[in-house]
């Protein structure tokens, strides 16, 4: 509690002086420094004395108020600095060390004239500006050191990389010299080719793992509608009224959730039950945060805002996550725990957890302790971002990745890796001064990242209605982190909105997946979609422990009750099961490639040993399977482990055309199992394929991913 209350010193002392777009030129920075903790015990024993003269609360609210004003004055730029980031990381020596004793000084003083309640914190706050809000693609022009920020929007592209705007030529002249670091980057030349390539070595990533951690925590394949409404009208018209039960029972992350509930009409007048679990409590954690903010902010665009970083970015601003947790420490729910009750997130919503886990609710509560995100600092957690997303030994493993992207989409995922911030490349990111605990391992002195390098918030969307939606905010194809920011921003906030709109009741659970229904309610035991992800496999559940423990939940009511299934490591353990792993059925693929492709493979690319590997052969080494029909081996599979008799005895059966999603990803929804994702149109490659992570040997092989649906067998 300290702690916390002496970061919501810190970031006062900085808006209540500075303001939000007020920065002192460099040189200012550069001449002043943290203010030593004996002046600033002198002012509080000061204060102390003035504090002996008051006699009401109020009184003391305004006096510590004005000191903390007086402060900033203070404490000068170096608050700025810590907030905001120092130059190349350089702290000064005794920067960190004099600011934790001001911290904890004054966050004493707070606590011993009860100055930590609601109501006192919300009037220390009361002059804070909010942050402007990213609706449409600002110009690029900003100089953070001199503290100039055009407020024009971008309408002017430059035509070299095409990766920022300007409102004018004159800011695009002025920016020039900064645009250019990213402008002319090597990456962007047409000769550019990764290191190892030209020096003619063995790709060493071949046998490597992942670096970091691998907590999944971002979604790996592009979200699915698991409702799918027809476009009929009658049908489309009957749903609006309709009652509607949906269970995750292994969710991830909210990616499904949101794509389903936005894919409902918009006039949708029915109940809405959820039931959301997963048995990793941090995800859990995450989501249920997620959720109430969406629910419980005022400002429903800064909840979306901020939910986009909270989601994808390893640094936070510093306004949003001070709105955000003076919401949370007022909301009911952290009152009075999580034992099952539900509570409003808005006038029509609700959420209720059921945490059987200690280190869940304890995850939950430890995040609710540092909404201001300080368990990690600045610097650490910038040190822990680019031991994984950008450590030396898996350069090889970045610049293939990078080998088969557009060269201005190179420069867009370089920046990203090295930052680490979802959004628009010419937005200023002075005010991301927080730290994300949610992707940060907490209390590590280094810092530590819960994903690995192979992470990417890319890949939990369909590339193809992420450009869209940039375009349409006005951003380019090449930012494509900017195109990404605006489509998620625009997905939560749509999200928000029903949850204002619509009856919509959610239940979270953190439970294995097998034995959860034995603990379910009655109202919690009938459902219309049932949405497995991929807990099939067999190194997780099995088909037949999934269909016996959910199936029987289906609600045999309705003829269109569905449970849905994905495979995505099935291809490991079958025979010809994925192009990748038969050197006969990828050359095979790989000529079809280059016949489908001419302008992207070539059959030279294809010749020769390791060292002679282009960048361009090992990316069809690990797109082979794009040109592969492996419905054949799959259908064996499903044989082999069983599928048929799992579902005969849970009362299912499957379906033999998928009518809710597409039997694998790339093709569309009602196509034959043997149908092969599209890939005609240069377009078609970049914005489904060109971003697909590189699988290391011995994990799940990339393409081979397939969706099974079951449905109540009525004929029995």
């Amino acid at each position: 509690m300290t702690r916390l209350l002496a970061f919501f010193y810190l970031i006062l002392t900085f808006y209540l002086n500075f303001g939000f777009l007020t920065l002192s030129p460099i040189s200012a920075i550069d001449s002043r420094v943290m203010d030593t903790p004996d002046a600033v015990e002198k002012r509080l024993e000061e204060l102390e004395e003035l504090f002996l003269t008051l006699n009401t609360k109020e009184e003391k609210r305004a006096a510590f108020h004005a000191f903390e004003q007086r402060e900033a004055e203070f404490q000068g730029c170096g608050c700025v600095e810590w907030v905001t980031g120092f130059p190349n990381n350089f702290v000064p020596p005794d920067y960190k060390k004099n600011k934790d004793k001001n911290d904890t000084a004054v966050a004493a003083f707070m606590e011993k004239h009860d100055l930590t309640d609601e109501e006192s914190k919300a009037y220390l706050f009361k002059d804070m500006k909010d942050p402007p809000s990213l609706s449409r693609l600002p110009c690029a022009y900003h100089d953070v050191g001199a503290g100039i920020f055009c407020s024009g929007l971008g309408m002017f592209t430059c035509s070299e990389c095409r990766l920022v705007r300007y409102c004018s030529k004159k800011c695009q002249k002025q920016h020039w010299k900064r645009h250019r670091i990213n402008c002319q980057d090597r990456m962007r030349a047409k000769t550019w080719k990764p290191r190892r390539e030209i020096e003619r070595g063995t790709p060493s990533f071949l046998e490597q793992k992942p670096a970091g951690r691998t907590v999944m925590l971002w979604g790996s394949t592009p979200a699915i509608d698991i409702l799918k409404v027809s476009d009929d009208p009658i049908t489309s018209q009957s749903i609006k009224t309709r009652n509607l039960s949906l269970a995750f029972i292994a969710s991830g992350d909210l990616r499904n959730v949101i794509k389903t509930v936005n894919a409902l009409p918009s006039d949708y007048t029915g109940n809405l039950s959820i039931l959301l679990n997963d048995n990793n409590s941090f995800v859990v954690a995450r989501n249920f945060l997620m959720l109430t903010w969406l629910g419980i902010m005022d400002n429903v665009d800064e909840a979306a805002e901020f939910a986009v970083h909270y989601w994808y970015s390893v640094m936070l601003q510093s306004q949003h996550c001070i709105h955000a947790s003076l919401t949370l420490t007022r909301n009911k729910i952290f009152k009075e725990g999580f034992v099952g009750q539900n509570f409003p997130l808005t006038q029509t919503s609700t959420i209720s957890t059921n945490f059987d886990k200690d280190d869940a609710s304890h995850t939950v509560s430890l995040i609710r302790a540092d909404m201001l995100f300080t368990t990690v600092d600045i610097r650490s957690a910038n040190n822990a971002w680019a031991a994984v997303m950008n450590g030396p030994d898996r350069v090889d493993y970045r610049e293939q990745l990078y080998g088969s992207m557009k060269p201005s989409h190179r420069v867009a995922m370089q920046r990203w890796r090295r930052f680490g911030i979802v959004q628009p490349l010419g937005a200023p990111d002075a005010n991301f001064s927080l730290t994300n605990s949610s992707l940060l391992i907490p209390y590590s002195d280094m810092g530590d990242l819960f994903i690995d390098d192979t992470a990417s918030p890319l890949q939990g969307w369909d590339l193809s209605e992420v450009v869209k939606a940039g375009k349409e905010h006005g951003t380019t194809e090449e930012d494509i982190m900017g195109c990404l920011f605006f489509y998620v921003k625009d997905q939560l906030l749509e999200f928000s909105k029903r949850l204002r709109r619509f009856h919509i009741a959610i239940t979270m659970y953190d439970q294995d997946a097998a034995t959860l229904p034995a603990s379910l309610p009655p109202h919690l035991r009938r459902f219309d979609r049932i949405e497995v992800s991929n807990v099939m496999d067999e190194k997780y559940l099995g088909i037949d422990k999934v269909l016996q423990s959910w199936g029987p939940l289906l609600d045999r009511s309705r003829d269109d009750s569905a449970l849905i299934g994905s495979f995505a490591s099935w291809s490991v353990d079958c025979r010809r099961g994925s192009a990748s792993d038969d050197s006969e059925l990828s050359s095979e693929c790989a000529r079809k490639l280059s016949e489908m492709k001419p302008n992207l493979f070539s059959p030279l690319d294809f010749v020769g040993g390791p060292q002679n590997a282009t960048t361009r052969h090992l990316a069809s080494l690990s797109a082979v399977d794009l040109a592969y029909d492996n419905s054949v081996a799959f259908k064996k599979y499903l044989k082999n482990v069983g599928a048929e008799t799992a579902a005969r005895r849970a009362g299912l059966r499957m379906r033999v055309e998928n009518k809710v999603v597409p039997p694998r990803p790339g093709v569309k929804i009602g196509s034959k199992w043997s149908a092969l994702p599209e890939i005609l149109a240069d377009e078609d490659w970049d914005t489904k394929f060109s971003f697909t992570r590189f699988a290391p040997r011995g994990y799940d092989p990339i393409h081979s991913e397939r969706f099974v649906e079951w449905v109540v067998d009525h004929g029995r």
